[in-house]
């Protein structure tokens, strides 16, 4: 597929948090499990590095939909920062780029994706394995994480009624959620690639749609 725009879009975390509303980010981290379920994904790849009082973690993979996507988030984790060097703990950036001819599309940054994914799939979670009726949440953790966790989770059991289901399964309705009343179930929520690369393809699609986003191009 041929770019209708030259160049690669930059999206700043503020422009990310702006086109990528909790309800979007939970929309875009369903689908990708639904064609995860589907078998519609690149492999995913992780790949961690230390350095000098912290270290870099890769996480990459990709969506085969209706265009065909790959994005690799790199994240910075120097918990000495905002002490040794008045900066934030986690750093990074995620390059989106098309996975049918390789074409860099876009190059994010990464905070405001992380906290939307990971937030994105604990609700998604919440709505299919709570015990049914349920009506009280409790929520260890504060900060980013935790505030967005809350804005999910409300947005996601509360009137959701379209998000579609490893959790890539039960979003799909593979396999059955909460089976007894009593049933305790436990969810990893880490985040992987593929919640990465769903919010990604969402802020850039929606970033199209603006008018006066910024562009350059690497190959010039």
């Amino acid at each position: 597929m041929k770019s209708s725009s030259s160049g690669v879009l930059l999206l700043t975390r503020r422009e990310v948090a702006a086109l990528l509303p909790p309800e979007a980010a939970l929309a875009a981290v369903g689908e990708a499990f639904h064609l995860h379920a589907a078998g519609r994904t690149l492999p995913p790849g992780v790949l961690s590095i230390p350095a000098m009082d912290g270290g870099f973690h890769l996480k990459a993979a990709g969506l085969r939909a209706a265009r065909n996507y790959f994005a690799v988030k790199c994240n910075a984790n120097f918990p000495l920062n905002p002490q040794r060097h008045g900066l934030p703990r986690i750093q990074g950036l995620v390059p989106l780029a098309e996975a049918t001819n390789g074409q860099p599309l876009a190059v994010l940054d990464s905070m405001e994706i992380t906290a939307l994914r990971t937030a994105a799939a604990t609700a998604l979670a919440a709505k299919h394995l709570a015990r049914p009726g349920s009506r009280c949440l409790f929520l260890a953790g504060c900060g980013l994480q935790g505030r967005s966790h809350l804005r999910a989770l409300a947005g996601g059991l509360i009137g959701r009624e379209d998000v579609r289901d490893e959790l890539a399964c039960l979003v799909a309705r593979r396999i059955r959620g909460h089976r007894a009343r009593d049933e305790i179930v436990i969810f990893d929520s880490t985040g992987i690639a593929l919640e990465d690369v769903a919010a990604a393809v969402a802020v850039y699609e929606a970033a199209l749609r603006k008018l006066g986003a910024r562009r350059i191009n690497f190959a010039a």
